[in-house]
């Protein structure tokens, strides 16, 4: 899998105080799938990602996280708990990859934070088809 993307919009929610939210799990983030084949980069913004829909699906709330420190390079390196996104009936559905996005409490909107694009699509073919995902961002000034 390629390396998460952190989107403009989403980098100022990110220092702006959301990572320090993840600690507790009290925030507004959604961990979303998009099936829109799209090459994620930093100008996303929420808009451009077309979320999945298949039956089953929900954005699941991101859960709580551990701070691992910083990396000899200076990374701050955070793990999340494993989430499972699972289908319940057919019609299949083609899925490209994930993104978090929060509720800016400055402005009211809803913003994409960060994403990642799977190094193949993940396709949802039956029900009970699983996909877990465990977030591990590094966040760095860089």
């Amino acid at each position: 899998m390629s390396n998460p993307i952190v989107t403009y919009e989403g980098y100022s929610g990110l220092m702006g105080g959301c990572v320090r939210s993840f600690a507790s799990g009290a925030n507004s983030s959604r961990i979303r799938l998009f099936q829109n084949n799209i090459y994620p980069t930093k100008n996303n913004v929420w808009s451009d990602f077309q979320e999945c829909d298949f039956a089953g699906y929900v954005a699941i709330p991101v859960p709580a996280a551990n701070d691992q420190g910083l990396t000899p390079l200076f990374i701050d390196i955070w793990r999340f708990a494993k989430v499972n996104f699972v289908m319940s009936a057919l019609p299949t559905q083609i899925c490209y990859g994930w993104w978090v996005d929060w509720v800016n409490p400055l402005s009211s909107l809803r913003q994409s934070l960060w994403c990642q694009r799977f190094d193949s699509p993940f396709l949802f073919s039956a029900p009970g088809t699983t996909l877990p995902i465990t977030l591990t961002p590094g966040f760095s000034q860089a």
